[in-house]
């Protein structure tokens, strides 16, 4: 007979089964994110602002100040240049300085497992969301975010966006002084990308639904408290406009943005800014979150707040004009999302349509119980920064990598007409040492010069007047596009280098 006291037996093999179902979730889980680094590292590098960012912190860390003027092309050698993302910048080369092109994989390989991983999940569970509803959504979020997971301050501001988000909602809740962390947030997120007014934004409309709340409410029940969250969040609100203006451009960085975001040209040429195709099967990995989004909404009783609601309705709205923002609506609904799905989930749990084996509920239980407990960021975290260190680089194919091995050892000039993201790369690959006819700092260049690029490399429109005015003694651009079928045609020119993805032409003899 068993001593008395002690468990039954059953018990005791359900609770070992439950142990080792957990060991096998906690091992499940990060073989998933083995595999899900493993996608991420496809996309580190595709962005072609990658390498001019770079090569900028290079250059700040070197001169230890901010270049007043354009540094790396010969066209518009010391025009003005806004470096409103040099705090991102300094940090990607200090990086690169110590551990090159694999360091900085492993930069983006952590702040993706940061955002996702780690935020994004304990988030959701610390409000009550099971674990396996939180990771069904940080999955579904981290994989409609794949391709904007680049070396690129945009992945910092997906990251700033949720805790922003996640502040604004816990104070519309509960009124508190943790609203307050809003001020060094957007002291930080200020320097790293312009972005950073979306954000700002969002405050500002939660502050204004507050003041709409407390007018509505006044003389009723709880007007203390909406009072209260009205003046907190109006001062949130003013210190974190007073902290973003402590950028090197101070109010110049709002009109900057205004007079970039209001020239309609960027609208029509570049990829980024345009309406987002969801054909595309990447893409499509958003509509997908979108879709699941959406769902939580429809089977969930728990309503979004007004301030809430117009933010996530404002995001979605930017996004489908935009796909450059679509992220942002991502990170910013993510923890309501969970929420709203675990609503769901317990009221079917409740009901009994949920069946779930008691061992199996054990062992999800015992694996968020850890995933709760200090052990688990850090491990994920090394985790991501080992495979960042230790797997090899992927470079984009489209990298005109040979051709500009080709270049080192045979010189085709110093006044080159480029792709543009090609002149991205070589800013990077010679240092800013062979100065670049045109690269994808578009803001840089400007509408009117910007569109006399896309004539002359679609078609060669102008080329000629271009080889005239700039001296251009030769021409780096990808093998396919007009330009390099324009100048194989030309006899003024010849094609010294071809490797079916860059092509290399100099001036006829």
């Amino acid at each position: 007979m068993p001593e008395q006291g002690s468990p039954p037996a059953g018990s005791r093999a359900g609770g070992a089964l439950a142990l080792a179902l957990a060991a096998a979730l906690v091992l499940a889980f990060f073989v998933a994110v083995w595999v899900t680094l493993g996608a991420v590292r496809i996309f580190c590098f595709t962005s072609v602002d990658s390498f001019w960012l770079v090569e900028t912190g290079r250059v700040i860390l070197g001169e230890k100040r901010l270049p007043a003027g354009d540094v790396f092309s010969f066209t518009c050698r010391g025009a003005p240049w806004v470096i409103y993302q040099w705090l991102f910048e300094i940090v990607a080369g200090l990086i690169d300085r110590g551990g090159g092109l694999p360091a900085l994989q492993s930069l983006v390989l952590c702040l993706f497992a940061l955002t996702f991983g780690v935020a994004a999940l304990r988030g959701m569970m610390r409000r009550g969301v099971s674990f396996a509803v939180a990771w069904l959504v940080c999955a579904t979020a981290a994989f409609a975010s794949l391709t904007f997971v680049t070396l690129r301050p945009q992945l910092v501001t997906m990251l700033f966006m949720y805790a922003a988000q996640r502040l604004l909602d816990s104070h519309w809740r509960s009124a508190s002084f943790k609203v307050l962390w809003l001020v060094p947030l957007f002291l930080i997120w200020a320097n790293i990308h312009i972005m950073f007014a979306i954000g700002l934004a969002a405050v500002f409309l939660y502050w204004l639904c507050s003041l709409a709340a407390w007018f509505a409410g006044r003389g009723r029940k709880g007007a203390d408290t909406r009072a209260r969250r009205a003046r907190l969040a109006g001062v949130a609100a003013v210190l974190s406009m007073a902290a973003s203006l402590a950028n090197p451009y101070g109010w110049g960085i709002f009109t900057y943005g205004l007079q970039v975001s209001n020239q309609g040209f960027w609208t029509r040429q570049i990829g980024e800014v345009l309406q987002p195709e969801f054909n595309d099967p990447l893409l499509a990995l958003i509509l997908n979150y979108i879709l699941l989004t959406v769902l939580s909404f429809m089977v969930s009783r728990r309503r979004p707040s007004l301030p809430e609601g117009l933010v996530y309705l404002s995001l979605l709205g930017a996004g489908l004009t935009s796909y450059k923002l679509l992220p942002l609506f991502v990170s910013a609904t993510m923890h309501g999302t969970g929420l709203r799905l675990q609503e769901a989930f317990a009221r079917l749990d409740r009901s009994g349509r949920l069946p779930v084996p008691g061992p199996v509920r054990q062992a999800f239980a015992s694996a968020g119980r850890w995933f709760m407990t200090p052990f688990y960021p850090a491990a994920i975290l090394i985790v991501a920064a080992t495979y960042g260190l230790t797997r090899p680089v992927l470079l984009p194919p489209w990298l005109p990598l040979r051709a500009a091995d080709y270049l080192s050892e045979h010189p085709a000039g110093r006044r080159l007409f480029c792709s543009a993201k090609f002149g991205s790369y070589l800013i990077y690959r010679f240092r800013g040492r062979l100065p670049v006819f045109i690269d994808t700092r578009f803001d840089l260049y400007g509408p009117a010069f910007a569109a006399r690029y896309f004539a002359a490399h679609r078609m060669g429109v102008g080329w000629d007047d271009l080889v005239k005015e700039y001296a251009l003694d030769g021409a780096i651009v990808q093998a396919q596009a007009g330009i390099a079928a324009y100048l194989r045609h030309n006899p003024r020119w010849r094609e010294v280098y071809e490797d079916g993805q860059a092509a290399i032409f100099v001036p006829a003899p």
